[in-house]
């Protein structure tokens, strides 16, 4: 399934592979009408546009139930079936999921280790679709030496009114069927009320902030400094040798620095070996401008907090 690319400067791989759409429902009796309509619309879409997507309704009712469908749906995915999962549930901002009618509450950690067992099965492929206050949460769970649990997620980021919900997905749902382009999709009819997150947009824009901290220029160096300091206050007595300290800074000064190998893993282990689009010369490349600009904006807190107007700018 095609997806019109976002980049940032640079081509990121953006490609979804998506043949269905899985529409979890776990929600109180006296609330499914609407879901219920929802489902109905998107059933008639399927048919009205002739599309090449399927569509199923799971329902689940307690947090057991949820962790077998989506369990099943990975064994699914091994063989080939590649689904948009689109979660209808409430949402809390702390505490997960709540699945009705059991009162069950399923962590948003406990939820990304379930979706990255699909996500790899999908080998980096799955879109998910939260009608669920809170539903960008999730995204907080993004870890970069574990695999991503999506590889793209569309959810509200605050509560949502179910309203919104009846009035949006199913114009959603149709516009996907017809074009195969989910993010026009999103931009005509969810844009206004929800967020699109890539898992490859997120680990760019990760490594990109941590090299220009940390590995670009004054950072690199004062990192560096940072984890000498370490190693001699880790030392038995509290102070290394003029050798020993020598010696540290060498280490640190060949392996403290943008690193193909730490690139690499990244990719591996978070992006499940997915190519991401871009490699670390862009990474590296971006970091410097964005370190540039870090280091103009201190300059120029120094300068107010020198004249009077602002406490002196905390070193980055």
């Amino acid at each position: 399934m095609s997806n019109t690319p976002r980049p940032n400067r640079i081509e990121l791989n953006y490609t979804i592979e998506a043949s269905a759409v899985v529409w979890l429902r776990s929600l109180p009796e006296d609330e499914l009408g609407p879901s219920i309509r929802m489902v109905e619309d998107i059933q008639t879409a399927v048919i009205a546009t002739a599309t090449s997507f399927s569509f199923s309704e799971i329902v689940v009712r307690d947090r057991t139930e949820l962790l077998d469908a989506l369990h099943l749906l990975a064994e699914r995915c091994v063989s080939g079936f590649r689904p948009i999962l689109h979660f209808d549930c409430h949402g809390n901002r702390e505490a997960g999921i709540l699945l009705a009618p059991s009162g069950d509450i399923m962590s948003w950690n406990e939820l990304a280790d379930a979706l990255s067992e699909i996500n790899v099965a999908t080998q980096n492929n799955l879109c998910c679709v939260f009608g669920v206050c809170f539903g960008l949460t999730l995204s907080q769970s993004l870890d970069l030496l574990k695999p991503t649990p999506y590889f793209l997620t569309i959810a509200p980021e605050n509560e949502v009114l179910v309203g919104v919900l009846e009035d949006h997905f199913p114009c959603f749902y149709k516009e996907l069927f017809r074009t195969k382009d989910i993010s026009d999709a999103f931009d005509a009819h969810l844009a206004q009320h929800f967020k699109c997150y890539h898992a490859t947009k997120l680990i760019f824009t990760s490594l990109v902030e941590f090299h220009a901290i940390n590995l670009i220029g004054k950072g690199l160096r004062e990192f560096r400094e940072n984890m000498v300091s370490l190693v001699n206050n880790l030392s038995k007595d509290g102070v290394i040798s003029e050798q020993q300290l020598a010696n540290t800074r060498k280490v640190a000064k060949e392996t403290l620095r943008p690193n193909q190998f730490f690139f690499d893993f990244i990719v591996e282990q978070c992006l499940i070996g997915r190519d991401p689009g871009f490699g670390l010369p862009e990474i590296v490349q971006h970091a410097r401008v964005r370190r540039q600009k870090m280091d103009q904006e201190k300059n120029a807190q120094d300068k107010r907090a020198k004249a009077g107007r602002l406490p002196r700018a905390k070193p980055v």
